[in-house]
């Protein structure tokens, strides 16, 4: 379908309308009315974009501040037929709320369908056959989507983030990992969460320090529900974590000056693996007030580790 604009000025501040049927400012079924529309707004704009699947080939880039991108729920898709990113927030302060970015093609070049910077995602349906959500650069907000991912990574953490309320539903081709950090970027906050079918749930590695891992509810892990390499400063309190799979629960790794706190952990099949396990030089650690059931071996430490606390072995 051509490309149809009504008259506006060179950047607007306000609401631009995107739509298939002749109703918007912009009218079209590719990422080219799309992009149009976000290129038309001035920082602080807002770009609509109505029902209807918008065929990407290419990258939708937001390279203004402030930019709210809204859709109708469940009928807004902008399904990419490549892999590539689908869109790009280059800027900060953006809002993405209420449509599904969807990934046609399986991922083999480690693209993510999003990637946002210092923004706000809401209310958004993320699936596919790639990696999901890679948030940089800056405080970003992840909260009440739905990531469902054939990729690598459901959402892989470049810098710090706020991640709530997610469901990473990560059953996939090549699927590893729920939620990854690693290389320094620390003080994240992974709150309340549903992550479930990844070989780690969630898995943080060389000096990802200071994050608070929070009331999640991780199920049908296929290795370990938690696993820590080298972070330090972490807290982990209040999970629950639920497996029939032989998988183990939290595993520490050369880690040390972690907080492990009020965690419930049951697994319902005969297993070979351990409910909270220290590996190495893990010193230092709070281990206190975890409940652990049903695993051969609750509470495994190897190497030489200096902790203090009570936990539940039942």
């Amino acid at each position: 379908m051509a490309i149809s604009t009504t008259n506006l000025s060179d950047r607007t501040i306000g609401m631009v309308i995107v739509a298939q049927d002749g109703t918007g400012d912009f009218n079209g079924t590719t990422e080219l009315c799309i992009q149009q529309a976000i290129d038309s707004v001035a920082s602080g704009g807002w770009i609509y974009i109505k029902s209807g699947t918008y065929e990407i080939s290419a990258t939708i880039t937001v390279a203004a501040h402030g930019v709210k991108l809204s859709g109708v729920p469940n009928h807004t898709i902008l399904e990419g037929q490549l892999d590539i990113t689908i869109l790009d927030i280059t800027r900060p302060a953006c809002m993405l709320q209420d449509f599904t970015i969807q990934g046609l093609i399986a991922g083999i070049n480690a693209n993510p369908m999003l990637k946002i910077t210092a923004g706000t995602i809401e209310r958004m349906i993320i699936q596919g056959r790639q990696h999901g959500i890679e948030p940089r650069l800056g405080v970003n907000k992840i909260r009440t989507s739905t990531i469902s991912c054939a990729g690598h990574i459901a959402i892989n953490i470049v810098n710090a983030a706020c991640i709530a309320n997610q469901i990473i539903n990560n059953v996939s081709i090549y699927g590893e990992y729920g939620i990854y950090i690693e290389n320094g970027n620390g003080f994240n906050t992974i709150l309340g969460n549903e992550i479930s079918s990844c070989d780690y749930a969630i898995y943080m590695i060389e000096a990802a320090h200071n994050n608070i891992i929070n009331n999640n509810y991780m199920y049908g892990t296929k290795e370990q529900s938690i696993y820590l390499n080298n972070c330090s400063w972490n807290v982990i309190n209040g999970n629950m974590i639920t497996t029939d799979a032989d998988s183990d629960g939290i595993v520490l790794e050369d880690t040390e000056h972690n907080m492990v706190i009020g965690n419930m952990m049951e697994c319902y099949a005969v297993s070979t693996k351990t409910g909270l396990k220290e590996v190495g030089t893990t010193d230092y650690t709070l281990i206190n007030s975890n409940n652990l059931t049903g695993w051969n071996t609750n509470f495994t430490i190897i190497g030489a580790a200096t902790r203090i606390g009570v936990n539940g072995d039942a």
